[in-house]
């Protein structure tokens, strides 16, 4: 290296000769550029002569006379001009403005100039309120900045009801919103801003306060106040809060209730706007009771816009809701999904509505004043493991007032406790699989559509219905009229629901519906199984599509009578007794026979019907 970095003064080289040259040079650098103070910066054509030492700085708009280039700074030594080229930093007096100047680079500025166009101290934001998050540990805030150089924007915050700050996260100088979370759910924080730049700090923003969601709230009438924010610290009082919670929900978010063992007297859980979903689990022993006489309310209906709601009961008792339109639990466009609930005393016990879903498994419902189930509109619903009972003086056990997919799995249906309630109405796309409809002693009236698969039955159906029942096995009296469609297959049947016949006509409709019996056992009937009265009936019957086939008759008063004997499409009967049981339980293996080519289930056939924790 033959000189130095920062002044390029020459180095005197190891064997230099005329050192003295070489060190002079130095010095006269060193001469020119040190304690700089230069005549002007501003001259626009170079002296031609000057007195020794004289020093300027070349002005931005020189002409070619002057050497270097615009900005260097130039000294008269030894009768001729030097120029050097400055490096950020160099200070100079300038004579003729009498003021110190600093090289920055690409300008000659002046000090005191510079020191008052310094960055200055931001201005603090103006804060607000962006929004709760939906994540129950956050939320953000927005802001509008103030004028000032600044860098970054620094937070705080603090629970309202505290007293020291917490150092938040920090955000850009082009933010102009943040999101603070690892936050306590269901708690009201309060946040404040300030700008940071090089010259400082502004003072702290205005504070705002925001609201960290609970989605996990808790019920609890012993130590809570509804006034509480539903914590498992400071819980609610009361059902009514779950409700506005719920209804409160966008569709992405989630809501879970737990509710402590209490009576709830006079209270519901009744939304308006569900479209969100919700969780509630009730602990053991819980109750739902309405006393107020005449007042119209259901313990427990969802209403909104495709939310969701799902109960797990662990047996809640609901009962008293039985003025008005008053329901047990029922859905209007939305679903509800309920688990381990006893509904009693009540209008209806359980209702859907427009286009809702209602699911019911392991519910018990008696002594509903209307219907035990009855889902209408463009409603659909599955239920499994439930038992319904209607009260004395009821319309009817259930009523589906659509053809669209309701189905009952393992459930049991019975009639009023005196029996003068007995009608299930049904729906087109109504399926009763593995159920049992009736008791021994008691038959269900079935109405409009009925599709039983593996189903004890004691029922009666009317000519003008339509059902299809396929390994049902129990008590069956269909009664012969116009217009309806009934196929029986694979069945054991072993007695009446009433008037001691399989099928029967006491009255003349002008037509008869079809009546088709196929691979069925037919027995226990107390006058003939087939009945057809007159000449009259038995034309009807040839002129219907209506046949037995492949049918065996025994232990009958009779048969067929004497009419009954002469019909049509009834081939393959057989009078054999195959030894069948007593028929005296609702198991199927009770009411099994081993016959060869007719498709029976052998006696070890597997047991249906709900559990007996449901049964009555």
């Amino acid at each position: 290296m033959s000189q130095s970095d920062l002044l390029n003064l020459p180095y005197i080289l190891p064997g230099q000769s005329q050192k003295h040259v070489i060190h002079n040079e130095a010095i006269r650098r060193l001469d020119a550029m040190v304690h700089l103070a230069v005549v002007s910066r501003t001259t626009a054509v170079l002296p031609q002569t000057a007195n020794a030492g004289d020093r300027y700085i070349v002005p931005a708009d020189a002409g070619s006379t002057w050497p270097g280039n615009p900005f260097d700074v130039v000294a008269w030594q030894d009768g001729a001009w030097e120029h050097f080229t400055p490096r950020p930093g160099w200070l100079s007096w300038v004579m003729d403005e009498a003021q110190l100047f600093v090289w920055t680079g690409t300008d000659w500025q002046s000090v005191s100039a510079a020191a008052s166009s310094g960055p200055s101290s931001p201005e603090a934001p103006t804060l607000s309120l962006m929004q709760n998050s939906t994540a129950p540990d956050a939320f953000t805030v927005e802001w509008t900045s103030g004028s000032g150089d600044t860098t970054a924007f620094e937070s705080e915050y603090q629970l309202s009801s505290a007293s020291s700050w917490t150092q938040g996260p920090t955000a850009g100088p082009s933010d102009t919103a943040l999101t603070i979370d690892g936050l306590f759910p269901g708690n009201v924080y309060r946040v404040r801003l300030r700008a940071t730049g090089p010259g400082g700090s502004s003072t702290w923003s205005n504070t705002v306060d925001a609201e960290t969601p609970n989605f996990t709230v808790f019920v609890d009438p012993m130590r809570g106040s509804d006034a509480n924010p539903g914590s498992y610290i400071a819980p609610y009082s009361s059902l009514a809060p779950l409700a506005a919670r719920l209804d409160a929900l966008s569709a992405a978010e989630t809501l879970t209730a737990y509710v402590s063992s209490a009576t709830y007297t006079d209270e519901t859980i009744e939304t308006n706007g569900l479209v969100g979903e919700g969780t509630i689990t009730f602990a053991p022993g819980c109750k739902m009771v309405w006393t107020q006489v005449g007042v119209s309310a259901s313990a427990i209906t969802t209403t909104g816009s495709g939310g969701l709601l799902t109960i797990f009961g662990n047996g809640l008792e609901i009962s008293g809701y039985l003025y008005g339109t008053g329901n047990g639990i029922a859905c209007s466009n939305t679903t509800l999904v309920a688990h381990d609930i006893v509904v009693s005393t009540c209008q209806d016990g359980m209702s859907a509505h427009g286009v809702g879903h209602l699911e019911a498994y392991r519910c018990r419902v008696t002594n509903c004043t209307k219907f035990a189930a009855v889902h209408v509109n463009t409603a659909t619903s599955y239920h499994e493991d439930c038992f319904f009972q209607p009260s004395d003086g009821a319309t009817g056990i259930c009523r589906i007032e659509n053809s669209l997919q309701n189905v009952f799995k393992t459930c049991t249906f019975t009639a009023s406790p005196s029996a003068d309630t007995l009608r299930m109405e049904l729906g087109a796309g109504t399926e009763l699989k593995r159920c049992e409809i009736g008791t021994l002693n008691q038959r269900v009236d079935l109405i409009d559509h009925v599709n039983a698969e593996d189903c004890f039955i004691h029922g009666y159906i009317d000519g003008n219905a339509a059902a299809d029942l396929t390994r049902v096995f129990g008590k069956l009296s269909l009664r012969l009229r116009n217009g309806g469609q009934i196929v029986v297959t694979d069945s054991v049947l072993a007695g009446p629901a009433t008037n001691d016949s399989y099928i029967y006509s006491n009255y003349l409709p002008g037509s008869f519906g079809d009546i088709v019996t196929e691979r069925c056992v037919i027995s226990g009937y107390g006058a003939s199984a087939i009945e057809l009265v007159d000449q009259q009936r038995l034309d009807l019957w040839n002129a219907s599509a209506s046949a037995i086939t492949d049918c065996v008759f025994f232990n009958n008063a009779s048969d067929f009578d004497a009419h009954a004997s002469q019909a049509s499409r009834v081939t393959g009967v057989s009078a054999t007794d195959p030894g069948m049981g007593v028929a005296n339980t609702l198991l199927m293996s009770d009411y099994a026979v081993t016959l060869a080519g007719v498709g029976f289930p052998a006696a070890s056939a597997v047991d249906v019907g709900a559990p007996a924790s449901i049964k009555p």
